[in-house]
């Protein structure tokens, strides 16, 4: 492949890496004004429920902007594929509205109805209002990796991040006339500024749909199938907290919704720092990897590294000043609920940053079967395991069974990819935890500290110190490791600048 293609694609991965923090960042900003304006309630239960089911169509979405560009090329028209795949799109959205609106209602009570009639009517309306938000983000991927394949990437962040701005400022203005029905509004409203960011721009560079390519035919169903199978994967984990949540419902009102907030903000640090990795390595590694398991090893225990540069200072942070912080818009119990539920959470982080390499080499074999069974898996264990623990009666118990089923599949999927050499990469991965746990120690020990025995002011400050202590001592014990999550970081960082905010 070309230097300038090559290079190309790294733009790519580090645009979209950006652009997936940028919304996820977003995500968790709406169930913060979510949280000042509402609270915790039946209503917002059931809002969340239903928020849960509609995030495993966005996941869906978000792979067609590296399984769809492929196909974009096919052909030498990309305007023509691009009228192809909308059939397809077009295929999936309806395929979508038999769960979520047909078979709302029976959904919003298998998944909440233990928390009673408001709280499954809540998610019955939303589920209704999210179905069009989901085409619109099916469209929005679409052109997305549309425009991916004419190297125009920086307009794509920053349609999902004016979507994004505009999603919250329809529900604020909307929430004094319909109450919590204005956050699946306002995902609407953004997620049509979104898709008419792009299609803007595609006019401009000549795009002019045929009506005919929106008409599902034999060919666009077998489309729609390649991708659903494509994104099979990648769900498990949305599928995964439907379940949790269902499971939180059986705890009683507002339990659903602590979690989700828990939850929200984990996932953005997975999408920051695993997930941002996952995409900027893939082209480097689906170009250069040479089939031989023996071969990942090495950029295996460098985006490990890399990783737990930024994992254990945000843990050590939170630990330390994320009961404090959660107390501006919660009670002292919930907001302790809801730190212990996200650093219960946080250990899967640690398992997040050890698969990124053999999850990349799963999907260049193209072994979507073998991802599809572990997917499956995870699901069927992540139910298991709260089945379980449900007679705890705690919140933090589900966030443990979350945890086990990421560690679980964390294993697995080394095993899928490197057989027998499992073990000594499971032994190299510890001596690097315990190596840079000693130094985030030393780091934040002393700071966590004072912080406990000052009191709740004194805490952010203590976590800042520690942070700034382990800055200053990371540099001199570990300089490769710090120089190695510098570079995880740069990609990202060039063009980080490059999104804005959009004009239509």
């Amino acid at each position: 492949m070309s230097t300038e293609r090559t290079r190309g694609m790294a733009s790519n991965a580090a645009i979209t890496a950006v652009t997936q923090v940028a919304s996820m960042t977003i995500g968790a900003a709406i169930a913060f004004v979510i949280l000042l304006r509402f609270g915790k309630n039946r209503e917002t239960d059931g809002l969340f429920a239903a928020y849960g089911i509609y995030g495993i169509v966005v996941v869906i979405a978000q792979t067609f902007r590296t399984t769809i560009v492929a196909r974009l090329v096919e052909g030498g028209s990309l305007f023509a594929a691009l009228d192809r795949y909308l059939g397809a799109i077009t295929v999936i959205f309806l395929g979508a509205g038999f769960p979520l609106v047909l078979l709302g209602d029976p959904l919003a009570h298998l998944v909440i109805g233990h928390l009673g009639s408001t709280a499954t009517h809540t998610a019955r309306i939303a589920l209704l209002v999210l179905w069009l938000a989901a085409g619109l983000q099916l469209v929005s991927a679409l052109l997305a990796a549309a425009l991916a394949v004419r190297e125009e990437f920086a307009v794509p962040g920053g349609a999902y991040v004016t979507g994004g701005v505009v999603s919250i400022a329809g529900l604020l203005g909307f929430a004094p006339l319909l109450g919590i029905q204005a956050v699946p509004l306002g995902l609407c409203l953004g997620g049509a500024v979104t898709a008419g960011v792009m299609s803007t721009r595609l006019a401009r560079l000549g795009y002019r749909p045929s009506l005919s390519g929106l008409v599902p035919d034999g060919r666009s169903v077998s489309r729609a199938g390649l991708l659903l199978w494509a994104a099979v994967g990648a769900v498990s984990g949305q599928v995964a907290y439907v379940v949790t949540i269902g499971f939180a419902a059986r705890l009683g009102t507002g339990a659903p919704t602590l979690y989700t907030y828990a939850n929200f903000v984990f996932i953005l640090f997975m999408a920051g720092i695993a997930g941002s990795m996952t995409i900027v390595l893939a082209p480097r590694i689906a170009e250069t990897w040479d089939r031989r398991p023996e071969s990942l090893r090495g950029p295996m225990l460098e985006v490990f590294r890399a990783g737990l540069m930024m994992v254990l200072p945000v843990v050590a942070v939170v630990a330390i000043a994320g009961p404090v912080v959660a107390r501006i818009a919660l009670s002292p119990r919930d907001s302790r609920t809801v730190v212990d539920v996200l650093l219960m959470l946080s250990g899967g982080l640690v398992a997040g940053i050890a698969v990124p390499v053999p999850q990349i080499a799963i999907y260049t074999e193209g072994r979507y079967g073998t991802l599809a069974a572990l997917s499956a898996a995870g699901v069927v264990l992540q139910f298991a395991l709260c089945a379980a623990v449900l007679g705890i009666h705690s919140l933090v118990a589900l966030a443990a069974a979350s945890l086990v089923t990421g560690v679980v599949l964390g294993v697995v999927t080394l095993v899928v990819v490197l057989g027998h050499g499992t073990a000594p990469v499971l032994g190299m991965l510890g001596r690097e935890l315990l190596l840079v746990g000693v130094v985030a120690a030393v780091a934040f020990v002393p700071a966590g500290a004072i912080g406990f025995a000052g009191g709740p002011v004194v805490r952010p400050f203590a976590a800042l110190a520690g942070l700034a202590a382990f800055v200053a001592l990371a540099p001199r014990v570990l300089p490769r490791h710090w120089e190695l999550a510098q570079r995880a970081l740069r990609p990202l960082s060039e063009r980080m600048g490059r999104i804005r905010p959009a004009a239509a």
